[in-house]
């Protein structure tokens, strides 16, 4: 269990809340079921790292975001660990492909100065 109240499974993601369980698993938009890591943003977002790539919950519009090597400056979909910093920057370790940040707008890595801009409004 991580401090949010969740279980990392290979079927997916179980949060608690007030006694309800809610299940995300790839029948409700997860990428993979395979769920390697997770954080929740300064927005209250969840951010799903798993061997796809990414997946971000925006909880207020259940709604989905999905980055991945086609979509954003992530250098390999296979994420071993997520994390926030205080500028509210989200740092991705990719498994055998190396360090992302995701700054709200753009994607860096450590192999190109700048990458992509991901628009999701």
């Amino acid at each position: 269990m991580d401090i949010f109240g969740s279980a990392l499974l290979m079927a997916g993601c179980e949060f608690v809340n007030d006694s309800v369980i809610t299940i995300y698993n790839t029948t409700n938009n997860l990428s993979n079921n395979h769920v390697t890591a997770i954080i929740q943003d300064k927005n209250y977002n969840y951010w799903f790292g798993t061997v796809n790539g990414i997946d971000r919950l925006d909880c207020t519009k259940v709604n989905w975001d999905h980055f991945n090597e086609g979509n954003t400056g992530l250098i390999n979909n296979n994420v071993s660990c997520l994390f926030k910093d205080s500028a509210g920057n989200v740092w991705v370790g990719t498994e055998g492909g190396g360090l992302c940040k995701y700054d709200g707008q753009f994607w860096w890595n450590d192999s190109t100065e700048i990458c992509k801009e991901t628009m999701f409004l």
